[in-house]
């Protein structure tokens, strides 16, 4: 399989990736031993991998596609989340097809959709367990936690602008018209 999103071609940058998790330093691991009883988190393990590791670098484009692309598929609504954990390569070409279907701008709506939504919800998001969960009485541990939501919602919004640069969050927070592609 060929790792594109739309002409966005982020095949050689992803076969190194994968050639980093087999045989370099990889960010939790536990997740991935954990995929055979808990499927998502095969995914969250692809997730906390995709980053600037030291010794390895990443191409800024192609890591925010890949980024984008597994976050995408990462939805606990999805109907890939009830089947038992089939693999890193199986799980990358399926969350490709998903983010394809999508198109570039798919992918970006519901990147910044997520966004949105979350900043709406009247009540904490639910754990994530690539994020640190809070303790109320360690501030650190708090300031900690809030500096991490905020880079991911940040690189949510830098991978959005990479695939289709016209749509904000504004546009998705002020408006409700459909963007073309």
């Amino acid at each position: 399989m060929r790792y594109v999103l739309g002409d966005l071609d982020v095949n050689d940058y992803v076969q190194a990736w994968l050639r980093h998790l087999a045989t370099g330093d990889v960010a939790r691991r536990d997740l991935l031993l954990a995929a055979a009883e808990d499927s998502p988190s095969g995914g969250y393990f692809l997730i906390s991998n995709v980053g600037l590791k030291p010794g390895f670098a990443f191409a800024a484009t192609e890591q925010l596609v890949l980024y984008a692309v597994l976050t995408v598929y990462q939805d606990m609504d999805l109907r890939w989340v009830e089947r038992p954990w089939q693999g890193i390569d199986h799980h990358l070409q399926h969350a490709f097809a998903y983010a394809n279907d999508l198109g570039r701008t798919g992918v970006a709506r519901v990147l910044l959709e997520r966004i949105a939504e979350r900043s709406a919800a009247p009540q904490l998001p639910s754990h994530n367990p690539l994020l640190p969960a809070p303790s109320p009485a360690d501030p650190a541990k708090l300031a900690a936690h809030d500096r991490a939501v905020a880079e991911a919602i940040d690189r949510d919004i830098q991978a959005a602008a990479r695939l289709y640069p016209s749509l904000s969050l504004d546009t998705i927070l002020l408006s409700n018209e459909p963007i073309d592609e």
